[in-house]
C-alpha cells in the first residue's frame, strides 16, 4: 500500500495519475491534509509519499519526501528533494513548481522501486500534441526530444515513436482550422458488449427495440446540422460512422442510414468517408456492397485477436474463420483501405497469441491497422468482475506490444498516430499504422485536435472552436440512447447557437 499526504496546494488528480503507472488504483490511499496523525496503518510494511508546497516570499518552495517499504513504528527512511521556484507571473511559477513535483515524485519513486514508466511523467492521452507544441514554437525535432527525455522524462524508444508520428502528421494538421469540416455520426448499438468496451454500445438483444426510434432522432439531427453547415457557407470533406458498430443495423436500416447521409452530405467529393464496420458477425456482402455504392472507401473490420478461445472470453459470437472470409470479401468488392483493430494483452493471451494473430494479418495485408494496448475502463465488465479475468504482467504485455509493432514495420507499415488511455496496461500506447498513403486523415485530427469535428448521435462528443478565443471546446450529445431521443432537439440548439457565432 502506499499513503499519501499533500500539504499546501491541491493537484491530487495529478499525482494519483502519476502514481497509477507504479501501483494499482487500489493501493494508493490519499490522507486527508493533517489528519496523519490520526491514521491506523495495519499493514506491516508500508510506502510512504509525502508532499508539501509553499509560497515563501514571492516564490513557491515544494519537498517531496518518499519512502518504500518502510516499517509504521520505526524510524521511516526518506528520501528527498525539495527546491524554490521563482518566474515572472505567480501562475507561471505555481504550475512550474507544479511540475518540478511531480518529476520529484517520478525520480524518488522510480530510485526505490528500480522501476520506471515508458512515458515518464506524461500521463496524458495525446503524447504527440505536446511534440506538435514544441515543433510549432521552433524547436527543432532534437530539440523537442530533449526535452521530452529531460523535462518528462520519457524513454528514448518512445520519444523516437512520438516524434516518427508528429512528423508524419505535420502536413494533415498545418492551417487545419482552415480546412472544411468532419463530421462523426455515432451509432451505438452492437451484436453483443465486449467485456472491454466502455463506448457508447448497446447490445442488440438489449436495446434492438431502441433502433427506429433512434434513427429518427438521428435522421433529425443530421438534417438540422446539414442545414446549418450550408447556411454558414462551410463544407464537410470528412465523414466517420462509428460507434458501437454500425453494421450491427439490419441492412434495410443501414441502407436508410447511408442514404440519409448522403442526400443531406455531398459525399461525392469528401477526401475521406469511413464506416467502423466491426466486428465480422454484423457484416454481410449486402452491407459491404451498400457501403461501395454509397461512396464509402475506408472501412474497419475489427477483430482485436485472431484466436478462438479468446473470442469466446471478450464475448464475441464469432471465430477467425469468419474474419478471413468477411476481410475477402471486402477486398474482393474493392475498398482503397480497410483498417484492422487489434488488441495486445487481451485476458489469457500470451506471446504465442499475439505471434498466431500476426501471422494472420501477415497473410491479410492490410493497409491500416490499429493497434491497442488493453486498457481496464471503469464503466467496463473487465474492470467490474477483473478477478474473473486473467491479465498479463506487464514484462509480458510489452513483449507482446513489441512483437506486434515488430511485424507491422516488417510488412512495410509506419505509425501515423497515437493516443493514450487511463488504467492502460504496462503504461503502453495505441498505435495506428499503415502503408503510404492509407493514412486516417480523421484519425490524425481527432487526436491532435487542430480541426473541427461535428459529432452526431448518443454519446458522441463535437470538438469545435471557439471563435474568440481559437481554442477548442468540447460539447457533448446525451450518452444514453434514451436520453439522446428525447433530447435531440436540445442537442441540435446547441450546435445552432455555435454556428450563430462562426
Amino acid at each position: 500500500m502506499l499513503y499519501v499526504t499533500i500539504q499546501g496546494y491541491e493537484m491530487k488528480q495529478d499525482i494519483e495519475n502519476l502514481l497509477h503507472t507504479f501501483y494499482d488504483r487500489n493501493e494508493i490511499v490519499f490522507i486527508p491534509e493533517n489528519q496523519e496523525e490520526e491514521l491506523e496503518i495495519e499493514e506491516p510494511r508500508i510506502d510512504i509519499l509525502s508532499i508539501s508546497i509553499d509560497k515563501v516570499d514571492g516564490r513557491y518552495v515544494y519537498m517531496v519526501a518518499f519512502a518504500g517499504d518502510a516499517d509504521p513504528g520505526a524510524e521511516i527512511p526518506w528520501l528527498s528533494k525539495s527546491d524554490e521556484i521563482m518566474l515572472d507571473t505567480d501562475k507561471a511559477m505555481l504550475k512550474n513548481c507544479k511540475h518540478e513535483v511531480k518529476l520529484a515524485v517520478y525520480d524518488l519513486i522510480s530510485e526505490v522501486r528500480k522501476s520506471s514508466s515508458p512515458w515518464g511523467i506524461l500521463t496524458g492521452m495525446r503524447p504527440v500534441k505536446l511534440v506538435h507544441d514544441m515543433l510549432d514554437k521552433g524547436y527543432s525535432p532534437e530539440v523537442a526530444g530533449l526535452k521530452l527525455r529531460d523535462r518528462y522524462r520519457v524513454s528514448n524508444m518512445k520519444i523516437e515513436l512520438a516524434l516518427q508520428i508528429a512528423l508524419t502528421e505535420r502536413p494533415f494538421i498545418e492551417n487545419a482550422k482552415m480546412d472544411p469540416l468532419s463530421l462523426y455520426i455515432c451509432i451505438p448499438f452492437c451484436p453483443t458488449r465486449c467485456v472491454y468496451c466502455s463506448f457508447p454500445s448497446n447490445a442488440m438483444g438489449q436495446k434492438g427495440h431502441l433502433v427506429e426510434p433512434y434513427l429518427k432522432a438521428l435522421f433529425r439531427e443530421i438534417e438540422a446540422v446539414a442545414e446549418m453547415i450550408r447556411t454558414s457557407g462551410q463544407q464537410i470533406d470528412c465523414v466517420y460512422i462509428g460507434g458501437g458498430t454500425p453494421t450491427a443495423l439490419s441492412e434495410e436500416d443501414f441502407e436508410r442510414l447511408l442514404g440519409h447521409i448522403e442526400q443531406h452530405v455531398d459525399t461525392q467529393n469528401l477526401i475521406e468517408y469511413t464506416v467502423e464496420a466491426g466486428r465480422p458477425d454484423s457484416i454481410s456482402e449486402r452491407k459491404l456492397q451498400l457501403m461501395k455504392d454509397h461512396h464509402v472507401d475506408r472501412i474497419c473490420i475489427n477483430p482485436q485477436t485472431m484466436n478462438d478461445e479468446t473470442f469466446k472470453i471478450i464475448g464475441r459470437n464469432h471465430d477467425a474463420k469468419a474474419v478471413e472470409e468477411v476481410y475477402a470479401l471486402a477486398k474482393s468488392i474493392g475498398f482503397k483501405t480497410v483498417n484492422m483493430d487489434l488488441i495486445v494483452g487481451l485476458p489469457g493471451e500470451d506471446m504465442r497469441s499475439i505471434e498466431s494473430t500476426m501471422e494472420h494479418i501477415k497473410r491479410f495485408d492490410p493497409e491500416n491497422v490499429t493497434l491497442h494496448t488493453l486498457s481496464v475502463k471503469r464503466a467496463s465488465e473487465l474492470s467490474a468482475h477483473r478477478s474473473n479475468y486473467r491479465l498479463n504482467e506487464e514484462d509480458l504485455t510489452v513483449r507482446m506490444m513489441d512483437e506486434a509493432m515488430g511485424t507491422l514495420y516488417g510488412m512495410d507499415m509506419q505509425p501515423y498516430y497515437m493516443y493514450r488511455q487511463k488504467r492502460i496496461l504496462a503504461n503502453l500506447e495505441n498505435v495506428g499504422f499503415c502503408k503510404e498513403g492509407h493514412e486516417s486523415v480523421y484519425n490524425i485530427r481527432i487526436m491532435e485536435e487542430r480541426h473541427p469535428i461535428l459529432a452526431l448521435g448518443a454519446g458522441a462528443s463535437s470538438k469545435l472552436i471557439d471563435p474568440e478565443t481559437q481554442k477548442f471546446e468540447r460539447q457533448s450529445n446525451s450518452k444514453g440512447v434514451e436520453d439522446y431521443i428525447e433530447r435531440v432537439e436540445e442537442m441540435i440548439e446547441r450546435k445552432r447557437d455555435y454556428f450563430k457565432n462562426v
